[in-house]
């Protein structure tokens, strides 16, 4: 079983959140030289948003500036991925459902990401990443789809 972990994501188009998430992952595909793995986790959160409206376009300001605060307990549901395609290459993918209890099905966020790693030297690997998130009911009226392409240099020690 995972432990809980709290984590706290930068702003993002005028959103903080922070949450402490309790999963329980089952491993569906694991064999025994670890080159692939699957799992699916379904369990409870706790979420807290902090909005503001700088990432909120001009022509959708509301009249009231302030800052809104949501609490809430969440269901989190995933399944993700990863394989190792060679000692060099691996590839990692990700899909999650969230939702909030007491509004099932009706004000929830999707989420998928997808990587993928290639090992160039024993210190120094590239890696490319996609992550994609639609908020059903975002909270202040910024776009409802938020994406992220990046790329990243990794080197150990």
């Amino acid at each position: 079983m995972r432990h809980g972990f709290l984590s706290t994501m930068g702003n993002t188009n005028g959103r903080m959140l922070g949450v402490f998430n309790k999963n329980m992952p089952w491993g569906v595909i694991c064999d025994t030289k670890y080159t692939r793995n699957q799992f699916v986790g379904i369990g409870p959160f706790y979420e807290r948003e902090e909005w503001n409206n700088d990432g909120v376009p001009d022509d959708r300001l509301p009249s009231d500036m302030r800052k809104i605060a949501k609490d809430l307990i969440k269901l989190n549901f995933y399944i993700s991925a990863k394989q190792t395609i060679s000692e060099k290459l691996k590839l990692e993918g990700a899909f999650y459902y969230q939702d909030a209890f007491e509004n099932l099905f009706e004000a929830y966020r999707i989420g998928a990401s997808a990587g993928s790693s290639y090992q160039i030297t024993e210190h120094v690997a590239f890696g490319v990443q996609y992550r994609m998130l639609y908020d059903d009911r975002p909270v202040v009226p910024v776009d409802k789809i938020w994406y992220n392409t990046y790329t990243e240099l990794q080197v150990t020690f």
